[in-house]
């Protein structure tokens, strides 16, 4: 049994035959039969070899299934985890060079609840990099205080506990609000998704940010393209000026100004032309939420 192959670039490969310590989790653990409760799928189980199977598909479409095992993790300042367990992935589908995902949910088995328990301070913040040729950082603990950081505080949504989310509460283009009611932005919260390359928003906005983006696209000479279930630019044959395209802000909680960079607001389409990575809500797989992908 191995785990699955990935992108040279996402790291190095894990083989679960080196490893003197890795054992499948038993079909009839307390472990397993949790995973099979939180994710809908109550009979993940090969019973010939009695290991425990597990499946987590995301919003974005990309998913994974496969083995649920457990090995020892050794982590930096010497921790360790002798029984640390995670999915190793048979059936795995991931964007570009990411290998895979770690869970931080209430549940007993996600990553942030087996290490918090050897820090005894069950909380943790990320910090996002500003680009992606930039480092970012995750932190379990106390969180970092930096002036140079902007720092939004992350909400836990009773209607969907799953999720950890930060309450949107306004959003511009080239520096003007959009033409929609704030009270709506209170209606949903936003989850940071980091497997997903769209950013999904309430209609309402939505539909506010595609008036103001068409708008100013205009101005710049970029006609509405062909496309019919995104909102996409023509262009012509002359270069792309990144830095002349409509800036987007999204403000969260009482302080916190998120200018997006130009790659997470457009993405160049298979055609040529110029497309916005946001959707209505109604398109997420997940009704009444707003999702804000950062894999672009």
């Amino acid at each position: 049994m191995l785990c699955y192959w990935q992108s040279g670039k996402a790291g190095q490969f894990f083989n679960p035959s080196k490893s003197s310590s890795y054992q499948s989790v038993r079909c009839s653990s307390e472990v397993c039969r949790a995973m099979h409760k939180s994710s809908g799928v109550f009979s993940g189980c090969v019973h010939e070899i009695d290991a425990c199977l597990y499946r987590k598909i995301y919003v974005s479409g990309q998913y994974s299934a496969g083995y649920l095992v457990r090995d020892k993790l050794t982590l930096p300042n010497n921790y360790t985890i002798d029984d640390f367990i995670f999915g190793c992935g048979a059936d795995n589908l991931y964007s570009g060079s990411n290998a895979g995902a770690i869970g931080f949910g209430d549940e007993s088995y996600s990553f942030f609840n087996q290490v918090a328990r050897q820090t005894n301070y069950r909380a943790f913040s990320y910090c996002f990099p500003s680009d992606h040729g930039s480092e970012g950082f995750l932190s379990i603990g106390p969180y970092v205080r930096d002036e140079k950081l902007m720092l939004t505080r992350l909400i836990s949504d009773g209607h969907y506990l799953k999720f950890y989310a930060i309450q949107q509460v306004d959003m511009s283009v080239n520096g003007i609000q959009l033409e929609v009611d704030p009270g709506i932005y209170g209606t949903a919260v936003t989850v940071v998704d980091c497997g997903t390359t769209d950013s999904f928003i309430l209609s309402p906005v939505f539909n506010a940010l595609d008036k103001a983006v068409t708008t100013a696209m205009l101005a710049k000479g970029y006609p509405r393209g062909s496309a019919k279930d995104r909102i996409c630019f023509a262009t012509t044959d002359e270069p792309i000026d990144w830095s002349d395209l409509p800036t987007v802000e999204m403000k969260f909680g009482v302080s916190t100004t998120l200018v997006l960079r130009m790659e997470n607001v457009f993405y160049v389409n298979s055609d040529g032309g110029i497309c916005l990575t946001f959707q209505p809500d109604d398109a997420a797989a997940h009704k009444g939420f707003k999702f804000l992908g950062i894999e672009h």
